[in-house]
């Protein structure tokens, strides 16, 4: 994990202790799922393996925020 992911990490503990509830990740997973598919097409990729990019980035992504919420191990 990066200084700036255990930063950010900080910040959500912080924010969450205080009271916030509700985080909104849609977007940054939204993104990865975009990435996958601009990089699948730029590979010359068929739609079905770029379905499955689109899954492992996708993945990875909410891998990156359970880590980033502190969750790792507890899924």
């Amino acid at each position: 994990m990066t200084t700036s992911s255990l930063a950010f990490g900080f910040l959500f503990s912080n924010t969450i202790k205080n009271g916030i509830q509700k985080v909104n990740i849609f977007t940054d997973l939204l993104n990865a799922g975009s990435k996958a598919m601009v990089d699948g097409l730029l590979q010359g990729k068929s739609y079905l393996e770029i379905r499955d990019i689109k899954k492992e980035y996708i993945k990875e992504a909410v891998k990156r925020k359970i880590k980033v919420f502190g969750c790792d191990g507890k899924y």
